[in-house]
């Protein structure tokens, strides 16, 4: 739906190649602007101007959405990402959370839009592996093309599937570009701290991505179109690059205002169809289920209360609990999908 869209309110032309002189030398390119309905791009080294019929998307396309308008949003955005970063790609913890809350998504999600056995294909622990292997030895310069998750994690990114901007720096490459910043009694920390960081954003953007990757390889194996498969991918849990007109600010006064508030849609989208009002029903009757199962294994303290009765609201919202038999007040919990979780 979004590549006719694209595909029909769009023209591309070409920036002029300079002529050469008589004596061979190339002659530099006078580069003109963008007409008051095109916006600019490169590919291969050549300049494209694609003009664009809809004003709502040329306005996304050139950036001009709304921006930080003051140096004290500037500063308030900067300090809320710190936040963000310190809560999810710097915490080693938010690793496993992140990666459970993701599958249980995709699984939900697939479920509901898709199929049961699609989701199943996706999420199993066989397609996630093959998927972070793929992802991996792309990073790093390893593709087998005779690979078909190798294939395939190529030409998702092409298609647009991943999610936000994806690079992964070797270790070197952040030592030569912060270390001599530093003395050489601080550089040894310095290096240390940089490559703990690296591994820890590296592994989640592998997790990120990965649910993704499996997802993609599946639908195209089921005949799906690339562009299909690639928007499948990238809208399957939170898409951060999609943000909206006033995505920066919102962001900037209110910390993952952004995934909230996709995630929200989501499952809204989700329970508009049969298989959503289907897979939300099958959750509301777990939840009973298992609040009884809780209350019935679960110990009882000095005064008879239930110690079940006594784990806070915000951790069984958040979790799924389970309660160990002649543990005391002792439980395991399993994160639950954002938005999914009010059943």
């Amino acid at each position: 739906k979004h590549g006719d869209l694209l595909k029909s309110t769009m023209q591309v032309r070409e920036e002029a190649q300079p002529p050469g002189s008589e004596d061979g030398e190339l002659m530099l390119p006078q580069i003109s602007q963008p007409r008051v309905n095109e916006f600019s791009t490169k590919k291969n080294g050549r300049i494209y101007y694609i003009e664009v019929q809809d004003p709502l998307l040329l306005k996304s396309l050139n950036g001009m959405s709304m921006k930080h308008p003051h140096n004290a949003m500037r500063l308030l955005a900067g300090a809320i990402r710190f936040l963000s970063a310190v809560n999810t790609s710097w915490n080693p913890e938010f690793l496993l959370t992140n990666f459970l809350r993701d599958v249980q998504t995709a699984g939900l999600n697939l479920t509901a839009t898709q199929s049961a056995a699609m989701a199943r294909s996706t999420v199993s622990p066989v397609s996630l592996k093959n998927a972070a292997k793929a992802i991996w030895a792309a990073n790093k310069g390893q593709v087998d093309a005779t690979n078909p998750w190798h294939r395939a994690y190529q030409e998702m990114r092409d298609a647009g599937g991943l999610a936000g901007w994806f690079y992964m720096k070797d270790v070197t490459e952040e030592k030569a570009s912060l270390s001599p910043k530093y003395g050489a009694k601080r550089r040894a920390v310095v290096d240390t701290l940089l490559t703990v960081r690296q591994h820890v954003e590296n592994a989640q953007k592998i997790i990120e991505n990965g649910v993704r990757l499996s997802a993609y390889y599946h639908a195209r194996q089921k005949g799906v179109s690339v562009d299909r498969a690639a928007s499948l991918s990238k809208n399957l849990t939170v898409n951060f690059n999609r943000q909206g007109e006033w995505g920066q600010v919102l962001n900037a006064v209110y910390m993952f205002y952004n995934a909230g508030v996709q995630s929200t849609r989501t499952i809204m989208a989700a329970l508009r169809t049969r298989k959503g009002k289907g897979v939300a029903v099958f959750l509301i009757a777990i939840s009973m289920m298992l609040d009884e199962i809780n209350s019935a294994i679960g110990d009882d303290d000095e005064y008879g209360m239930p110690y079940y009765d006594k784990i806070p609201e915000y951790e069984l919202e958040r979790n799924m609990v389970f309660m160990i038999p002649g543990g005391g007040d002792a439980y395991m919990k399993i994160p639950l999908p954002y938005g999914f979780n009010i059943f």
